[in-house]
Parts: C-alpha cells; structure tokens; sequence
C-alpha cells in the first residue's frame, strides 16, 4: 500500500494554551485521526483509494487551523467529493459544526446524494442534510387550488359565453384537467412532473411566498424546505450557485441558509459567471416610455416633446446595435453565435440622454407640485412619482460610462440595456474575503462571530501548471489571503489509453466557407474511424447546425443526435449515454455538463479552440490590461474551456480514446495545451490515430489499407 499523508496537531511554544483552544486542538486532532483510519481502511468497503482525494481531506480537516480560505484544483477520477465530505461530516460529528455544499450543475448534485450515503454508512453516522432549490421547482399549493377554482366558475358561465369563446374555454379546461390528473398530493417538487411543460408550470409553480402568512404553509413543500434550509438541526445544506449568492449578500437577520463557518464551492469555475449574472442590471427603454406616459396622464397633458426624445433614444439605440452587427458580419461572425453588442457612447447618444434626463426632472417637478397641491395622501400618485425617481436612476447610469460596462442582449428585446458595474470583482471580493458569520459552536454556550472558510475545488481553475491568478482575480480574492494546495492530478493512464491529434490542415475560421467544408470533411473520417462513439463540441451553434445538417445522411448505420434548444439536454443525452453507435453534436452546456463512462465516449472532436467571442465584459477585462491583455483574458478563458471539453473523454480507468482539435492555430499554442492537457500524447499525423485505434480495440475493423475518405454527392 502507499505510504499515506498523516497529519497532526502539535502545540508550539512556551505559553499553554487556553481550555478553549485546547478542546479546539483536541478536536481537530480528533478529525485528522479518524480522516486517516477511513482512508486507510477504504479498500476493505470494496472502494478505490486515491492518494489526492486523502490529502485534499487532511488539509480540510485542519480548517480551523486556518484564517485562510482553501483552493483545490483536483483532477477527474480524484474523487474530490469524498475529499471534502469526509473530512467535513466527521467535522460535524465531534464539534456540532454545519456546513454547506454548492455546486454548479445538477449532476453533481445527484452525485453527492450517493456519495454522502456511502461515507455515512463507512462511518456509522446519520447526517440530516437538505437538497436546497428555488421557490419555482416546487408546486405552489395555493395556486393550485386558486387554479381549480378559477377553472370551476369558467365552467359553470360556459354556457353564456359566444361560441368561439366556449370552444377556446373548453379546450383550456380539458387541459387542465389532464394536468391535475397527473399531479398527486404526495409531491410538489418539479423533477416528479417532467411531462409537464415549462410554461403550463409556470402557472402553478411558487412565484411569490408569503411564507407563514400563507393559509396553506403547513402543506407546503417549499415552506417546509426554508425552515430547514435555516435550522440548527440540519447538519449540510446542499445548494447551488446562485442560491448561495443570494444568501452571502442578505442581512444577518434575513439569511436563507444554515449560519456555518465552512463553504465548499465546488465546480468554482463557474462562480464568477453567476456573480456575474447576479449584478448585472436592466435598463428598459419601453418601461421608461410607459412610466413617463403614466405621468403625462396624471398631468392631463400632451407632451410630445418628450415623446420626441424617447423615440429618438430607441432609433439611436437600434443604430448602433445595427452598426455593431454590420460589423461582426464583414468577420464572418453569426449573430446566431452573438449574444451580447457592446453600447458604444458617442456625442449624439450622450445629448439625447442629457436632454431625457432634463424633460423627466421637469414631469416628476410638475407631479410634485401637483401631489403637494392635494393637501391629502393619494398612493397612486405616490407610486407615479416614485417610477420617476426609477427613471431619473436608470438615466443617471448611463451618464456614468466610467462606472459600468453596458451592452444590448440580443436574446431578448433590442430595447433593453444591460450594465454591470466595471468594480466586479471588488465587489465581489467583499463577500468572499472577509465574510463573518454567527454559528453555534460547542466551544462557547452563545453563538460564536466567527470568519467563514470558503474551500474553492473544481478541476479547472489553473491557466497553466499552478497559475491561478485569473481565477483568483476575477473573483476578487486576495492571494495573500487563501492558501492553494497541491494541483491533485488525475490517477487515469492517459499516457497509455489517450491520444490527442492537432488538425491544422483546415482553412481558418475567417475563410467561413471553405472552413466549414473541411469541418465537414474532417469530422466525417474521425466520426467513421471510430464507427460513431463520437462527442463533437463547437463553439458555434450555426457552425453545429451546418455540419449536422451536411453529414447526417452521409454517416448511415449510425444515430446521429444534435443538441435541442432548450435548456433540458437530458433526453438527447441519454440516448447517446446508452448507445455505442451514436454521435451527438453539441455545444454550451456539454463542454462541462456530460458524464460519459466506457466505449459511448471513444471519440472527442472539438471543433474549434473554444476562444470566447468577444463580449463587452471580456472586452473590457482585456483593455484594462497595459500588456498581454489577449493572453491574460482571452487565452485564459480558451484553455479554461478548452481543459473542460477534453475532461468528457477520460471518465474512468478502463476508458480510452482520441481527442481531436480541429484548428489550424493548435500548433501555434501548442506548449500551453500541453501545459493543461491531461493528455501528452499529440500527433499532427492521422495516421497514428488510425493506428492507435486499432491497437486500443476502439474499432478494430479498420481498413488502414484504405484510406477513410470523404463521399461527395
């Protein structure tokens, strides 16, 4: 067996210390020991012991050792999940300690449950934890029975209605009455109810919870979920991102989640991106023109003045969003693949907000005037003058370009503007470096103000070999304030089960045509070479969608499935899992989001070094630098991504298989993949992958004498 990583606790100098701190010695001694007898016997329960996994647990179990938070990057098949658990339930066994898990991805999550089965079972222990989700995944009981209601009485006045009216009615009914059959009373959480859609849940769904005031809390899943999300009996909250932030940024009174002094962000990479998401703010143009309208109402007046300032701020806006993608079309880029345009100010925008500012500082005077005439309360005008202030803010905003980064989505209306503030990661920062917390400790009879210890882990966080200052930056964390650990590399045999081939004899993406005709070309001798087994990940949806669309009658004997355009991948995804003669084009969410073990997964092809498409965030973020700001921004977002795609081949010891990087610019950054590639193996010749192939028994009935070619039509 190998020599294992033993840690102890060892009390240095001259002065004692006090009862406390002794009892806290006492019990991290306590958990390191019975860290090291679970891992030194984790082979006689029938599991596989990973030298990574047990260092990660005794770095963990010394947490309160630490002021510091903690950072693991931890490769696959580590096992990083029992290296936090382990150390953390037994944690809570000795010193009564909760603590809460986030992560990114649903998958995770459904792996933790069997994970924190497992170890309490190794340990003997019980572990009353909860599965933390927001209010929509659950059936709002009030609704429901609002919903029945509303639909008896529409039955009872059928009669009275005009004949289209009754048949649309009807049909409406019907529906409904389908849906409740499906429905029980045993479950309100969405996951048992997949037949329902999206947006019929929508209207049945908790939206907005008056919590104990509501006359149905008692029956109500998601109630009672929130009370044990906060209680002092419940040992582990398991949540996701976004759910997590929202409880960092909440008042001491008003927490959402258990009050602990030990978070694990586990996939950490994506942490950013949610903080992200959570400041970013909206300025819509249609709500401002509808709130002055209001006004000019109140007023009994007709303001075209105003009128012509707002249409001139929306045909602006339109303008320049036009512009914007008049430009990215003479690159070649698909606005299909382009969701956000960068709002760039020049003199005429910058005068026609100045003078929108001006008429709604003159309509809210005017509203004023007229509500202190009254000499009485009148709510409604109170609320009208308040949506004014509302528009007085978002105008203020846009006068501060120095402050924030603003673009237009495209995914949504082109009157809308996003904004978020240029200080991010400072921001940000604030919640992850010095955030406090009161927590139940057994050291002290009241509650204990203690600093809370993030432990970041995930396998992807690194640029290259120990660099993480992209992540630690982006995130505003200090370095001087978070203590990183060895990188745990992944105990898989890549050197002898992978191989990876640089394809660079195909036309640059800026050649779109002639780019897209040898994707097509390549990807079909790569699909063939392995008789399917084959996950294709790209960059671009209309790049997907084009070589799906010219090789999918070409590749016959094979199921060929393409990515659908919602946000639930898991049919296609688990039609290609239980298959070993499928391929699945795919893009998004199965760069990271696909857990794939055995022979399904042979063949990884990736389209394109997944360089991000410019975003007035990145954009932003890679000006700011003096020098290297491409490197510094752009590559470290490629080679995190790039690190994520080629982690879909390697799952488990037994699995083997080809990565391939389809891209003309691979040999010019080839040393810095190599850096955060698992896989040293390249080849530019593909030859030696048909050989490799062959050797490995990942197809074994090909032709070598007869190069694999292209059919034209």
């Amino acid at each position: 067996m190998e020599e294992r990583k033993k840690k102890s606790i060892i009390f240095v100098g001259k002065q004692q210390p006090t009862k406390v701190l002794q009892k806290k010695l006492v019990d991290e001694q306590k958990i390191t020991d019975e860290v090291n007898d679970f891992f030194d016997t984790l082979e006689t329960r029938g599991l596989t012991y990973r030298e990574g996994q047990h260092n990660m647990a005794l770095d963990i179990a010394t947490i309160d050792e630490h002021e510091k938070n903690l950072l693991f990057e931890a490769g696959v098949g580590i096992g990083k999940s029992f290296g936090y658990l382990v150390p953390l339930i037994i944690r809570r066994k000795i010193t009564g300690k909760q603590f809460i898990i986030s992560t990114s991805t649903i998958a995770l999550q459904d792996q933790l449950k069997k994970d924190i089965e497992t170890i309490t079972g190794a340990l003997n222990v019980s572990l009353n934890w909860v599965l933390a989700k927001g209010m929509t995944n659950y059936l709002c009981v009030k609704r429901y029975y609002e919903l029945k209601e509303k639909l008896e009485k529409e039955e009872k006045l059928l009669e009275k209605l005009s004949e289209s009216e009754r048949i649309r009615t009807e049909e409406k009914i019907k529906k409904w009455e389908r849906l409740f059959k499906i429905i029980n009373e045993y479950s309100q959480d969405r996951n048992v109810y997949p037949n329902i859609e999206d947006s019929n849940w929508q209207n049945i769904c908790v939206s907005d919870c008056s919590y104990n005031r509501c006359p149905y809390h008692e029956e109500c899943a998601f109630y009672e979920l929130r009370q044990k999300m906060k209680s002092s009996n419940t040992d582990l909250v398991v949540c996701n991102h976004n759910l997590l932030i929202e409880d960092l940024l909440k008042d001491e009174d008003k927490k959402l989640l258990i009050q602990t002094d030990a978070i694990v962000v586990d996939e950490a990479h994506s942490l950013e991106q949610r903080f992200r998401d959570r400041f970013t703010y909206v300025i819509d143009i249609y709500k401002i023109e509808r709130i002055l309208e209001n006004a000019n109402r109140r007023l009994n007046q007709i303001d075209n003045k105003t009128k012509n300032v707002l249409k001139q701020f929306s045909e602006k806006i339109k303008l320049i969003v036009k512009k914007q993608k008049d430009k990215l079309e003479k690159k070649g880029i698909s606005l299909e693949d382009f969701d956000n345009i960068a709002l760039k100010f020049d003199d005429e925008l910058r005068n026609i907000i100045k003078e929108l500012e001006n008429r709604v500082r003159i309509i809210t005077d005017d509203l004023e005037i007229k509500y202190a005439a009254d000499y009485k309360y009148n709510a409604d005008l109170e609320s009208v003058i308040d949506e004014l202030y509302e528009v007085k803010g978002m105008l203020h905003t846009l006068t501060r370009e120095e402050d924030s980064i603003f673009w237009i989505d495209q995914t949504g209306r082109q009157n809308v503007i996003k904004y978020i503030s240029k200080r991010l990661p400072n921001i940000i920062g604030k919640y992850l470096n010095d955030n406090y917390a009161e927590i139940h400790s057994s050291y002290f009879f009241n509650r204990d103000k203690r600093k809370i210890k993030f432990i970041f882990t995930s396998a992807t966080l690194s640029t290259t070999e120990n660099n993480y200052s992209y992540f630690l930056d982006n995130l505003g964390l200090k370095e001087n304030a978070i203590e990183i650990s060895d990188q745990e590399h992944s105990p898989y045999d890549y050197d002898n089960n992978t191989k990876m081939y640089f394809c660079t004899d195909i036309d640059s993406p800026k050649h779109k045509k002639a780019y897209l005709e040898g994707l097509v070309e390549h990807i079909y001798k790569l699909i063939k070479l392995t008789n399917g087994k084959t996950l294709v990940l790209f960059t671009s949806k209309s790049d997907m969608k084009y070589v799906y669309e010219n090789i999918k009658d070409k590749l016959t004997g094979l199921n060929i499935y393409i990515q659908n355009d919602g946000s639930n991948q898991d049919i296609v995804k688990n039609k290609f899992k239980e298959e070993t003669d499928s391929v699945l084009f795919s893009t998004g969410i199965f760069w990271e989001g696909i857990d794939i073990k055995g022979e399904s997964l042979s063949n990884l092809i990736i389209a394109r070094l997944p360089f991000p498409i410019v975003d007035p965030v990145l954009e932003y973020r890679m000006n700011s630098h003096e020098k290297g700001g491409f490197e510094k921004v752009f590559l470290s977002e490629m080679l995190i991504k790039l690190k994520q795609g080629i982690g879909r081949l390697i799952r488990s010891e037994d699995d083997k298989g080809i990565v391939s990087i389809l891209d003309c610019r691979a040999r010019k950054y080839e040393e810095v993949i190599k850096s955060i590639s698992p896989i040293k193996n390249i080849t530019y010749n593909f030859e030696e992958i048909v050989d490799f192939v062959i050797e490995k028994g990942i197809n074994v009935e090909v032709e070598k004498e007869e190069p694999i070619k292209l059919v034209k039509e």
